[in-house]
């Protein structure tokens, strides 16, 4: 590429980025955790059947029993908080299942729900996230290592050499029922025939979109290829979806990397938790 080239490369660049940019001022997220709670409702719709109770949803999906983010319950009415614990953990064993219960995008619930999880027996996983939306202008790399693409389909050589062993048993299955679904957009980035970077793009509706389970592969790490996909991906999206893209970062160290290419800080974190019996 001589030189005069990428200078007109970098001026369409920056255009096509203020353009985004200046388009995005008239989105807003009044509300974004109510937002979050119906888009979650409506996606889970996509991986399990949703059961409606009184004190909130279980999720069930015997066809692939040990993926969790298909088999667990939220909780939206505490009031009688024994009981409901109660009747979640009757619900999953009858099954033949670990219960699973999952934070439902409030932030306080957990300390009002703790002593009564742990008294019956739950063990608590507990993390901290930082909530990112893509709001600079930045210029993208011109050239890439890897080659990207999104996954339309995938076949048993994808999924030996890309998805870890110990994954396999629940992760395909989902990935096949979702990888054809208008709103997942999935990326990977490739050095020959292998995967070494991965991702998803989900649009929530509602003007929000969230890119979801970055990866690099081990072998592959701290070499830059995981700050190339954030680059390919947030182009991506800048160039074939609207609205806002959010992220959620569990590690503060990678923060900078998204920083890099047009992501701050907002809110003030998500706290995020699970709990789980072990039954089987």
């Amino acid at each position: 590429m001589t030189n005069t080239h990428a200078f007109f490369f970098c001026l369409l660049s920056l255009a096509a980025n203020l353009l985004y940019f200046y388009g995005m001022q008239e989105y807003y997220i009044p509300d974004y955790k109510k937002l979050m709670r119906s888009a979650y409702l409506r996606m889970q719709t996509l991986v399990t059947t949703t059961i409606k109770r009184p004190w909130g949803y279980l999720f069930l999906n015997t066809d692939n029993p040990n993926y969790h983010q298909a088999n667990h319950a939220i909780i939206t009415n505490e009031a009688r908080i024994d009981e409901v614990l109660e009747e979640i953990k009757s619900f999953y064993t009858n099954h033949n299942m670990d219960p699973h219960i999952y934070a439902f995008h409030d932030d306080e619930q957990l300390s009002r729900i703790k002593v009564a999880l742990i008294g019956h027996g739950f063990t608590i996983d507990n993390e901290e996230e930082i909530e990112m939306m893509l709001e600079d202008v930045v210029a993208f790399p011109l050239e890439y290592r890897q080659t990207f693409k999104r996954l339309t389909h995938i076949d048993d050589e994808f999924i030996k050499n890309n998805v870890p062993l110990e994954r396999q048993s629940y992760y395909i299955q989902a990935l096949k029922s979702l990888i054809n679904q208008p709103s997942h957009h999935f990326l990977s980035g490739f050095l020959g025939d292998m995967a070494v970077t991965s991702g998803v793009i989900v649009d929530y509706g509602f003007g929000i979109a969230v890119l979801e389970n970055v990866e690099t592969r081990e072998t592959y790490r701290n070499k830059g290829y995981g700050s190339e996909f954030i680059a390919f991906a947030t182009a991506y999206f800048i160039t074939n979806m609207s609205g806002r893209l959010i992220l959620a970062v569990d590690n503060p160290q990678a923060k900078h990397i998204y920083e890099k290419y047009g992501f701050r800080q907002w809110l003030g974190g998500s706290k995020f938790w699970t709990a789980s019996l072990k039954y089987k």
